[in-house]
C-alpha cells in the first residue's frame, strides 16, 4: 500500500466523466482515498514501534469500510479493492451511457453501487421511474449468452443450498458450509414485463455483503428443484454472499 497514490495528502481524484458507471468509479475512489491514510498510518506507526499488529480491526477502520475483523485479512481485502479502484480511474473515460457487461463484486468497497448504477442506467434508458423497475436474475449464465441490458456478476458464494445445474437443491450432509455460486446475469425490467423470469417453484435469496450477513446488497429470486418446497427452502436460510478474495 506504501506506493498507492491514495495515501498522498495532495492526491486529487480526476473527473471520471459522465454517466452512472463513471459515478461508481469516482465514488469508489473517494471512499478508498478517505480510508487508505487511516489504514496506512496505523501500519506505519506499528512498524516504527516494532510492535505486533492488533488481532482485531479498529472501529475507525470499520466505519470507513466494513471489512474482515482480523487485521491481516482486512489489509489484504482493502488493498485489492484499492488497486481495483485505481485501475478503474486509470482506464479511458467511458461514454456517458456505458455500463460494463461483467463485474467481480469482490473488487468493490460498496458493491451496492454497482446494483444501483444498473438500475438508474436502465431507468434512464427506458425513460421511466426507477421504482417502476424490478430485478430479473438469470442463474448460471454461460459464456456466449447475451448480456444485453444487464451485468454478469461474479465473486459470490452460496450457502444453505447447492446449485444442481438448473435450480437450487438441498445440501447433502457432507456438503461444505458454502460453495461457489454460478454467474448471475442481472437485469432491471419493467414490473410485470414479459422479460421477467417466472418459475413454478422459486425462493427469494438475499445477497449479503459478506459471510457474516451484515447487510443485504440485493435479492435474487432462484428456481427450486422438484420436491424442494419454498417453505422448506426458507428454513434452510439460503443466502448468497460476496466472497473474500482467494
Amino acid at each position: 500500500m506504501s506506493g498507492s497514490p491514495f495515501i498522498k495528502g495532495d492526491y486529487q481524484i480526476k473527473e471520471c466523466g459522465g454517466g452512472w458507471w463513471s459515478c461508481v468509479c469516482e465514488c469508489e475512489a473517494r471512499d478508498v482515498c478517505r480510508a487508505a491514510p487511516a489504514v496506512h498510518g496505523h501500519l506505519a506507526r506499528a512498524a516504527r514501534n516494532a510492535r505486533g499488529l492488533a488481532l482485531t480491526v479498529s472501529d475507525e477502520w470499520q466505519m470507513l469500510w466494513s471489512g474482515p475483523t482480523t487485521m491481516d485479512s482486512y489489509v489484504k481485502e482493502f488493498g485489492i479493492r484499492a488497486r481495483a479502484a485505481l485501475a478503474r480511474l486509470d482506464t479511458k473515460q467511458p461514454a456517458a451511457d456505458y455500463m460494463p457487461t461483467e463485474v467481480d463484486l469482490r473488487s468493490f468497497l460498496r458493491p451496492s453501487r454497482v446494483i444501483w448504477a444498473l438500475r438508474a442506467h436502465t431507468a434512464a434508458r427506458l425513460n421511466c421511474n426507477i421504482h417502476a423497475l424490478t430485478l430479473s436474475v438469470k442463474w448460471n449464465w454461460n459464456e456466449g449468452e447475451s448480456t444485453q441490458s444487464g451485468i454478469v456478476v461474479r465473486g459470490v458464494r452460496l450457502s444453505g443450498a447447492q446449485w444442481a445445474g438448473s435450480a437450487l437443491a438441498p445440501c447433502t450432509a457432507a456438503a461444505p458450509p458454502h460453495a461457489p455460486a454460478p454467474p448471475l446475469l442481472l437485469r432491471y425490467v419493467l414490473q410485470e414485463s414479459d422479460n421477467e423470469l417466472v418459475w413454478e417453484r422459486s425462493v427469494e435469496v438475499p445477497v449479503y455483503n459478506n459471510e457474516a450477513r451484515e447487510s443485504i446488497v440485493f435479492s435474487a429470486r432462484a428456481p427450486l428443484v422438484q420436491h424442494f418446497e419454498p417453505d422448506l427452502a426458507t428454513l434452510h436460510a439460503i443466502a448468497l454472499f460476496i466472497a473474500a478474495n482467494d
